[in-house]
């Protein structure tokens, strides 16, 4: 989603790396503007960890585009059963 030059933070999903921007995510999620305003280690390390979520990576790529692209985005999307009932 994200172009890594330009990224200022990392967010990590079972085996993947995504290099994300706090602007816009701190814009469409006030979990992540809660987060990345609070003094924690994740913000001083420039890095959230979630492996220890029930998620899989497609799963959170879905959410990355809907933050970066909205519905918009998501035409292109192919949904499957089991990745819309884990996405809610």
């Amino acid at each position: 989603c994200a172009l890594p030059i330009s990224s200022d933070f990392s967010i990590k999903v079972k085996e993947k790396t995504y290099k994300v921007h706090r602007c816009i995510l701190s814009a469409r999620s006030n979990y992540f503007e809660s987060a990345f305003l609070q003094e924690t280690v994740e913000s001083e390390n420039k890095m959230i960890n979630f492996d220890h979520l029930e998620m899989k990576s497609d799963i959170f790529e879905i959410i990355l585009k809907y933050f970066y692209f909205g519905f918009h985005g998501m035409k292109k999307t192919s949904f499957s059963f089991d990745s819309f009932s884990n996405l809610l």
